[in-house]
């Protein structure tokens, strides 16, 4: 099987429950949650598609309308099992700590699709990330 793999760079979203500092203890993944506006999903969606070979997919989700939070957007988990870098809109390197829940980022992000034992399905790897406005100032999506 070919590898499929795409990678693009998202457009601004917000970063929900980013866990980038230490790995799961379970799962032994870094991830974070990435929120998207219907008029952001197009470039990721076209990425999703390419890299699952027009197959089926749950990588990107409508959240409810009735969820208490970001709803009728769409989520992405983006995962990586290698630490991943951080920096601000200048590019300047800054701390993991610094991307909190809220903040609005920019993130390396690929695509893949996996083939197991009668299961098939894609996912999402998160590279590294970009700080473009912390909760502090409040997300302007």
């Amino acid at each position: 099987m070919a590898n499929n793999r795409i990678q693009i760079t998202s457009p601004p979203c917000v970063a929900r429950g980013p866990q980038l500092i230490a790995a799961d203890p379970f799962t032994g993944f870094f991830s974070v949650t990435l929120i998207f506006n219907q008029a952001q999903i197009g470039p990721i969606k076209t990425a999703i598609l390419l890299a699952m070979s027009d197959q089926g997919h749950d990588l990107l989700q409508v959240i409810p309308e009735t969820a208490p939070q970001d709803g009728k957007k769409y989520k992405l988990v983006a995962k990586t099992r290698r630490p991943i870098q951080a920096m601000d809109r200048s590019e300047a390197p800054i701390t993991l700590e610094q991307i909190k829940d809220g903040a609005t980022v920019r993130a390396k992000l690929g695509f893949d699709r996996f083939r197991s034992i009668g299961h098939s399905g894609g996912f999402a790897t998160l590279g590294d990330i970009q700080l473009l406005r912390g909760t502090w100032l409040g997300s302007y999506m």
